[in-house]
């Protein structure tokens, strides 16, 4: 079996110059998935995508 995990969030900061609407929900989202990626866990990120920055 090739199961996955699919991660959800509003946001995913995944370099410190990305913009985000609470900053430390991004951050939190961001180390985890990169944590993920070191161990090689079968991880797929899902999150919005603002055209313009952040929406606040």
């Amino acid at each position: 079996m090739n199961a996955k995990i699919a991660y959800f969030s509003m946001e995913i900061a995944l370099e410190p110059g990305m913009p985000t609407y609470s900053r430390s929900l991004g951050v939190l989202a961001g180390d985890t998935f990169r944590a993920a990626a070191d161990l090689k866990v079968p991880l797929v990120a899902v999150t919005w995508l603002y055209r313009k920055g952040d929406f606040c």
